[in-house]
């Protein structure tokens, strides 16, 4: 789950209505010896095809809450208090 290969980065959301950065979305970047970065038009089409789409959604998965979680233990919580960590915790036991 932390292959060095996969690269998450957070890109932040404006929201026009509040007129602030509300959310963020997570976006995956191969980091490959070979050819240096790679984008997902470049990665995603092959690895659906080739049954890894899954393994590649589990690792930014796992690097996104590892962040989330690295933010809340520094005291970062989005503008309304919400603890999104906790608000992972529950969600992921219904998403099976």
């Amino acid at each position: 789950m932390d292959d060095p290969r996969v690269l998450a980065y957070c890109q932040p959301v404006y929201n026009l209505k509040t007129g602030r950065f509300d959310t963020a979305e997570a976006l995956m970047r191969l980091n490959l010896p070979e050819t240096g970065i790679v984008m997902p038009y470049s990665f995603i089409h092959a690895a659906e095809n080739h049954g890894y789409i899954h393994v590649l959604t589990e690792i930014i998965l796992h690097k996104t809450c590892r962040e989330i979680h690295r933010l809340a233990e520094e005291g970062f919580h989005d503008h309304e208090g919400k603890d999104r960590v906790e608000q992972l915790r529950q969600f992921l036991p219904k998403a099976g």
